[in-house]
């Protein structure tokens, strides 16, 4: 029953009640007002205390606008308007149009877009060229005003010659090393087949990378290209910055006809067959010449070329100067005295990180470390504004002040990776940690013991000095599960820098893991021929867990001692056997160094050997680029 139904209804029930209560009480003559006055206020009453249903509006708008008309018409041809109205079917907003929009090839001038309610309206700036196809790529930026739907990838083409041009190519752009897709990189053409265009000149033809990575740059001329993808910083379609990221090609870009060859199928039309698929009439068979989108798998990389400069220095000690670079050091690093301060010919003990991008001195000349301010000069090479090799030299001053007299320790200790009675991996080495260059050390004094029925007994092992820092010393031993072991370390076993001894260390007592916590892999690589990196890279945080080299032949790869969990697996192909990725160089036309992920799930179970097979043909068919 409708609310009308019911407050009729109500009335009709309170007119009945009103007079049957005057006929009880004797009143033969009832004001009919007073009546239909109390029955108009029971009705009012029940209105107003009557519950109100909010309207559900139907279901959600999802559908994007639709364009509708535009001024000049859209792929019009002999274009020489400077505005351009475009008209949809509903009021819109633009989003992120500036960093959305690009004209392909790019304009002399930033066009001027402006929104009109349900129009789009473009002011074109500057002269346009002749006989050119330019396409205006507005991505996701229009949307409607309500729901913000946007309408994906528009393009609004026009040529200013008597035809639109319609050759194009698509395809993607990854990082070289992760493979993750990039976003809003420049994709760029270039009729210009220099090695240096892309430094100095805008492209012909340019299209920006989505979120997955992928391109489209249509209404192409048919003639040869150069094609390029930067991850610009500057907005100004140049390659001007050794910060920015480059991909290129090895080959030009070419457009050439290609014979297509298909069948049409066509069958039986009747309203009583519900399959109509099962009844074939007849087939055609039909060929024709087109341009194919072919596609390319671009990888971009950073150039190892950057600008060289000395980033910072400290004096943290006295006897202690740390210099530290942006990027690593190429050649050598001279770092000198001033003549006027006399000191000894060697003067410091010198170390170099891996990157070779720190350098650290410790002064061993008390002339030097005594002093509260001690001048410096650091010669390294760079490159000046045409590219070439210069020496340059940077002077210092580091200042020390001593806080406490004796600045200067007598002796220290060595800090182990391990605390005391805890729980190691079966595959982890122990690593002794000094806060002073250690010179030299006695294997001796290293005592490492296995418990054997409550007692401990001494076991072998093997012992080293970093060879990248001499400030670690590793033991290592194929440790049995679940064992007690016990590492003494006796005083003056290690020698330091500054003649210091080394104290006494307190018994470190540790537990190994039991072997059925881990699992292993074996991986079995075939049709490989060159020197490879293989990397077991943690799925979630991408570092990488084990590597292992790969030379030349079909190969097994174990990792044993594995945490339960799920894993990733890269292949490096190296080139220059360095044992590292190397990066591209765009004018030595050197692409970066091919990178191949295992496309197979990699879950590592606890107790369990797993064993994979990888055929790198395969691999090289899918893992693109």
């Amino acid at each position: 029953m409708n609310l009308f139904n019911e407050s009729v209804y109500l009335f009709l029930k309170t007119f009945k009640f009103v007079m049957n209560k005057s006929l009880l009480m004797g009143r033969r003559k009832f004001d009919i007002g007073l009546i239909l006055l109390i029955a108009f206020l029971t009705i009012l009453t029940f209105q107003r205390c009557a519950k109100v249903v909010a309207p559900t509006g139907g279901a959600r708008d999802t559908i994007p606008p639709v364009p509708l008309e535009s001024e000049p018409p859209n792929y019009s041809t002999n274009f020489d308007s400077k505005e351009i109205e475009i008209e949809f079917n509903e009021f819109l907003q633009f989003d992120k149009m500036q960093q959305q929009f690009i004209a392909s090839p790019p304009f002399e001038e930033d066009p001027e877009i402006n929104l009109k309610g349900k129009e789009v309206e473009i002011k074109l700036w500057g002269a346009l060229d002749g006989n050119t196809t330019y396409t205006l790529n507005f991505g996701n930026a229009i949307q409607d005003f309500t729901e913000g739907n946007p309408i994906k990838n528009y393009r609004y083409v026009f040529s200013t010659g008597d035809f639109i041009d319609s050759m194009a190519i698509a395809g993607v752009v990854k990082e070289a090393l992760t493979h993750k897709p990039v976003e809003d990189a420049l994709v760029m053409l270039y009729d210009n087949l220099s090695d240096s265009i892309p430094y100095r000149e805008i492209p012909n033809y340019v299209s920006r990378t989505d979120e997955e990575g992928q391109f489209l740059i249509t209404n192409i001329r048919k003639d040869t290209f150069k094609l390029f993808a930067i991850q610009e910083k500057n907005n100004n379609y140049l390659y001007d910055s050794y910060s920015e990221k480059i991909a290129f090609t090895d080959t030009l870009i070419t457009f050439e006809e290609k014979l297509f060859e298909e069948y049409d199928t066509l069958y039986v039309q009747n309203d009583s067959i519900q399959l109509k698929d099962s009844i074939i009439d007849t087939v055609k068979f039909r060929s024709y010449y087109d341009y194919p989108v072919k596609q390319y798998a671009l990888r971009l990389f950073e150039e190892d070329k950057g600008e060289q400069y000395l980033k910072s220095s400290s004096r943290p000690e006295a006897f202690k100067v740390d210099i530290y670079f942006n990027r690593p050091v190429r050649d050598s690093l001279k770092v000198n005295i001033p003549d006027s301060i006399s000191h000894e010919n060697k003067w410091y003990y010198k170390e170099i990180n891996s990157r070779r991008d720190t350098f650290i001195y410790w002064l061993t000349d008390s002339s030097l470390y005594l002093k509260e301010y001690l001048p410096l000069h650091v010669t390294y090479k760079k490159k000046d504004s045409l590219n070439r090799d210069i020496w340059v030299t940077d002077s210092l001053e580091l200042r020390y002040v001593s806080q406490d007299e004796k600045w200067m320790p007598d002796s220290i200790s060595l800090s182990p990776n391990i605390k005391n009675n805890t729980t190691i991996d079966l595959n982890q080495r122990i690593k002794l940690y000094s806060k002073i260059p250690v010179l030299d050390y006695n294997s001796g004094g290293f005592k490492l013991s296995e418990q054997v029925d409550s007692v401990y007994k001494k076991v072998s092992f093997t012992d080293h000095l970093d060879s990248s820092s001499f400030h670690n010393i590793f033991i290592k031993k194929k440790w049995k599960s679940k064992k007690k072991y016990q590492l003494i370390i006796e005083p003056e076993t290690v020698n330091y820098l500054y003649n210091m001894y080394q104290k006494g260390l307190d018994t470190i007592q540790f537990t190994t893991r039991k072997i059925q916590e881990y699992g292993d892999m074996i991986l079995n690589i075939t049709n490989i021929d060159t020197t490879c990196l293989v990397h077991l890279l943690h799925k979630k945080e991408n570092k990488i867990i084990r590597s292992a080299i790969c030379t030349g032949e079909d190969k097994a790869v174990k990792f044993d001692y594995l945490n339960p969990g799920e894993y990733r697996i890269r292949l490096i192909i190296d080139a220059n056997e360095n044992g590292k990725w190397d990066t591209g160089d765009y004018l030595k036309n050197k692409q970066p160094e091919r990178v191949i992920y295992f496309d197979e799930k990699i879950e590592i179970r606890a107790n369990w050997d797993h064993e994979f097979q990888w055929n790198l043909n395969m691999s090289n068919k899918k893992n693109k680029p």
